[in-house]
């Protein structure tokens, strides 16, 4: 037991003194997303993809919306018209950026969460092993219960 849970702490120290970075070098990349200006030419050439966890990301059972497809603009009309939907209350929060994580196979991870009036979402950008300044998918995944805003 001993063993397992000394694996688990340095697994996690590992984690976020490697991966995590504090420097918000990537934040306009948030930005642009989350105000709807990405375009095709911020999306890798080939397969990207789009999932939309809109139920409970934690309840692995529920089914999520999952596209994959060689056109960006499909991905951003869906990503787009699935953001409008909602009533977003101000901006987002908890941004992070995530480099070389061993738990995801992108380089470059940038995270962060938005409110609604009910619910709150979790919005992952994922980049493009081969050049971080493109995007590979986005995945946008529903809370069970709403989130409250911490402090940086």
């Amino acid at each position: 037991m001993k063993s397992i849970s000394l694996t688990l702490i340095l697994t996690l120290i590992f984690s976020f003194t490697f991966a995590q970075c504090l420097t918000k070098k990537y934040k306009g990349r948030a930005d642009s997303l989350f105000n709807l200006q990405i375009t095709k030419s911020d999306f890798k050439s080939g397969k990207v993809f789009l999932t939309l966890d809109t139920t409970n990301m934690s309840d692995l059972s529920v089914a999520s919306t999952y596209i994959e497809t060689d056109n960006p603009n499909k991905i951003i009309q869906n990503f787009t018209r699935f953001i409008k939907s909602l009533k977003i209350e101000g901006s987002y929060y908890n941004y992070y950026e995530l480099i070389n994580s061993p738990f995801y196979e992108s380089p470059l991870n940038i995270s962060y969460v938005f409110n609604t009036i009910n619910a709150s979402y979790l919005v992952r950008i994922w980049t493009y092993k081969s050049d971080t300044s493109k995007i590979e998918g986005i995945t946008v995944g529903k809370y069970s219960e709403k989130q409250t805003v911490t402090p940086w």
